[in-house]
């Protein structure tokens, strides 16, 4: 019943990735937008479909099946989502500044575990927006890190 408003609100999440991403170079343009939309896939589709993939991945990968067995695989999976995610957006838009990046990625992680809610079989967790936060706040530290013992020319 509420899968409509799940796609909307995905699309629109979507759609300011693309958008935040249109200055940034091709290639990493790209790398970027496909990180959203796995990131968005991952935390919204239901079990069923995510079950899916892990068989179909199974076949490149065997042990893709076995990934939810392992204790912490949930955290793991999203602590590297937004770790992903949050590395791109603050290595490719530095033009954006420290805060702004960092609040909208905050707010991308509690707003996906929230519509995690309106997706039959998926679950919401205070543990799983920790994860998200922290692979926030580890791809800022490391990015932010590696900028500045590495500066990048200023262009004239």
């Amino acid at each position: 019943m509420m899968l409509w408003l799940v796609a909307l609100l995905s699309a629109g999440l979507f759609a300011l990735g693309w958008w935040v991403s249109r200055p940034v170079p091709w290639l990493l343009r790209w790398l970027f937008r496909l990180a959203v939309l796995v990131m968005l896939l991952a935390l919204v589709l239901p079990p069923g479909a995510i079950d899916w993939i892990r068989d179909a991945l199974s076949v490149l990968m065997p042990l893709a099946r076995q990934a939810d067995e392992v204790p912490g695989a949930s955290y793991i999976v999203h602590f590297s989502l937004f770790f992903g995610v949050s590395g791109l957006l603050f290595w490719t838009r530095p033009d954006l500044g420290r805060l702004y990046p960092v609040l909208a990625m905050a707010a991308m992680a509690v707003i996906t575990e929230g519509l995690q809610l309106l997706v039959d079989g998926r679950f919401a967790s205070w543990g799983d927006v920790l994860a998200n936060l922290i692979g926030v706040g580890v791809a800022a530290a490391v990015v932010w890190t590696i900028r500045l013992a590495w500066p990048t020319p200023s262009r004239p």
